[in-house]
């Protein structure tokens, strides 16, 4: 119940301040930039698809990144986090609210964001229910693995390390099986073995990313999708504890 209290307050504080904002604006930007690119290309129907579902991604992301590099921070200044680890709720119960918060409202931004693109791609006479789904859960499973990594930084860094450590992962993640193909087959043996360790430390976030995929009309299997979601929750899972042990050993 208190992870659920916490969660309701973070989502509504970051619903009310900014979601109604970027949705407006996000889908605006959709709008514009799949169109313009596909009027460029002359393949109006791929450009928007692939366009629009890496802008939805990126948008996620930043969105994760900014509500919660400075929230923890800017709580402790205002002196409001006080009264609330001051009752009987634990650390990791506040830790485990804030993130659930912001994922729960990023979610619903992409849910909102993905439904304005498959409005333009059935007027364009494009039909991928099933397929736009399963990229629908992805991408929540990605903001899932990204809430646990800015609350993770957040909990002993400042604002800014936090966005940008966060965002660099991030970008790291994306390309990590490709480092680690490259580093094992041309780096030598102290290099290969601190790949090894980033590779199963850092997160591995392209088995969320099947964007051309769907653009060429590969199938996406269930079992693929259900196995991206067990692999992001359990390492959002791991962050988030070991965020609460970082958290119950400040001095607030």
């Amino acid at each position: 119940m208190q992870v659920f209290t916490l969660c309701t307050l973070r989502f509504k504080g970051l619903f009310s301040r900014s979601v109604l904002y970027m949705v407006l604006l996000s889908g605006i930007g959709i709008f514009a930039t799949a169109l313009l690119g596909g009027v460029v290309i002359g393949e109006i129907e791929e450009v928007v698809k692939d366009l629009g579902l890496k802008i939805i991604s990126f948008i996620a992301v930043l969105f994760c990144v900014v509500s919660g590099a400075g929230e923890l921070q800017r709580e402790i200044q205002e002196k409001s986090i006080y009264p609330i680890i001051s009752k009987p709720t634990s650390r990791m119960e506040y830790i485990m609210g804030k993130a659930l918060g912001i994922f729960f409202a990023v979610s619903l931004l992409v849910v909102l964001l993905v439904f304005f693109l498959w409005i333009l791609l059935v007027f364009m006479g494009e039909g991928i229910g099933i397929p736009l789904l399963k990229v629908l859960i992805l991408i929540v499973g990605e903001v899932l693995v990204v809430s646990a990594i800015i609350t993770f930084f957040s909990t002993f860094s400042t604002p800014y390390l936090s966005a940008f450590l966060t965002l660099s992962i991030y970008i790291i993640g994306l390309f990590l099986n490709d480092f680690y193909t490259f580093g094992m087959k041309f780096g030598s043996i102290i290099f290969q073995k601190l790949l090894l360790i980033l590779y199963y430390v850092l997160p591995s976030l392209q088995c969320f990313h099947v964007t051309r995929r769907i653009v060429y009309n590969v199938e996406i299997g269930w079992y693929e999708v259900g196995l991206a979601i067990i692999y992001g929750i359990a390492y959002a899972s791991f962050l988030l504890m070991l965020a609460s042990w970082f958290f119950r050993k400040r001095d607030l």
